[in-house]
């Protein structure tokens, strides 16, 4: 890949802002992403890709690398309209490999009956777009979100989650791409059964592009505040099983890629 030129914006539509050049560390790349993943234009997206490829080494990443990152602070929450301080949403992130591509993989991210393609994850699962799926499709516009209501279980106590979540495609041009990005977030606090049980926030971003041997890399980064009982998200060991999980997550859409699923 080369480093690719930046495109000014020049408030033509009324006037409006360009990103912050993307920076060349993973945190900093972390943040970017989600601060720019519906502002930013292909082009810059595509830099910001060229930036992330070198510095997890893409081309020559085997195996997952986890991490943490910085937080996020409350203007980070209001570009979604969540009103509380994400101060105390602990930050960690997955870096790995993927066996997909791009056109195997994006019908997955956007398929409804996501509990058909990922069982034994939820007791019940809905999701509806909030924006047609058609034209996404078409190509005449780049995005398409939807919502999500969720219960599940976790470590045998039930709860209820509402997400809301979209996909950006970003098409291939000059050797980068194509590429796809996913920010999910709930934009109110699950309730858990047990009232002694908390997860008020919850903040995903997720970037998706293909490297030389064909399949992709995936970049995975949460915020995240829950506490169960005395265990919470600032414990390693709370992030190490979510991060395990996720690992799992990405082997079991590999899987689906190879059935060529849905």
């Amino acid at each position: 890949m080369r480093r690719l030129a930046w495109v000014t914006c020049l408030g033509i539509l009324g006037g409006c802002k360009s990103p912050e050049p993307a920076p060349e560390d993973l945190d900093g790349l972390f943040q970017w992403f989600w601060e720019n993943s519906d502002t930013a234009s292909d082009d810059e997206v595509r830099a910001a890709i060229v930036n992330l490829h070198a510095v997890v080494d893409g081309d020559a990443l085997s195996d997952p690398v986890r991490g943490t990152m910085s937080r996020l602070d409350a203007a980070d929450a209001a570009l979604v309209g969540v009103e509380l301080d994400p101060a105390n949403a602990a930050g960690f992130h997955l870096v790995g490999p993927i066996g997909c591509t791009i056109s195997g993989l994006e019908p997955i991210l956007y398929h409804l009956a996501q509990e058909e393609l990922y069982e034994g994850v939820y007791d019940a699962y809905s999701r509806s777009y909030r924006t047609p799926l058609e034209p996404y499709l078409s190509r005449e516009v780049p995005t398409v979100s939807w919502d999500v209501d969720i219960e599940a279980s976790l470590l045998g106590d039930a709860y209820t989650e509402t997400l809301i979540g979209g996909l950006r495609y970003i098409p291939e041009e000059d050797g980068v791409g194509p590429a796809l990005i996913q920010r999910t977030y709930m934009p109110e606090p699950a309730v858990f059964e047990d009232e002694n049980k908390v997860w008020p926030l919850d903040f995903q971003i997720e970037v998706y592009y293909p490297r030389a041997s064909g399949d992709l890399v995936h970049l995975y980064g949460i915020w995240r505040e829950m506490a169960l009982g005395s265990i919470t998200t600032e414990d390693a060991i709370f992030q190490q099983t979510v991060l395990s999980n996720l690992e799992d997550w990405d082997e079991g859409t590999t899987q689906l890629c190879e059935e060529d699923r849905p």
